[in-house]
């Protein structure tokens, strides 16, 4: 019995270191976006967004701290660490679409998977033809 318990918290404990550095890769950005721009196929209009990233995720928040948006992402790195956060869209004629994230507190960034509406954006303004 008492191997079974010993067993039991050192896993609990595991658990719990395992836990730990996700938590500490969470930043916050704050931005203020002065035109409108699209994420997970929703637009949202010029303003004051904080912009935290997670794991594998980016969330985007309005003013009041209501998120609004959520959208996957993947690490990336360009090998230099960064002093302010930097927040990255891509542009295509007057429409823009969330593209990364860095923030100061991280090593990394975080990408912003493609969307439908931007990867079908692309392919219309390059005439149809596929860049896949």
């Amino acid at each position: 019995m008492k191997n079974k318990t010993l067993l039991m918290a050192s896993i609990c404990w595991g658990v719990v270191l395992a836990m730990v550095p996700a938590f500490a890769q969470d930043a916050r950005v704050q931005v203020k976006v002065p035109f409108e721009f699209s994420v997970s196929g929703k637009t949202f209009p010029a303003g004051d967004y904080r912009i935290v990233t997670e794991q594998h995720q980016v969330r985007i928040q309005d003013d009041r701290g209501w998120t609004v948006a959520t959208a996957l992402a993947n690490s990336t790195t360009n090998g230099t660490i960064r002093e302010d956060a930097v927040v990255t869209f891509h542009c295509y004629d007057k429409r823009c679409f969330l593209s990364e994230v860095w923030s100061s507190e991280q090593d990394n960034g975080l990408e912003v998977n493609t969307s439908r509406a931007e990867a079908a954006l692309v392919k219309e303004l390059a005439g149809g033809a596929s860049q896949y």
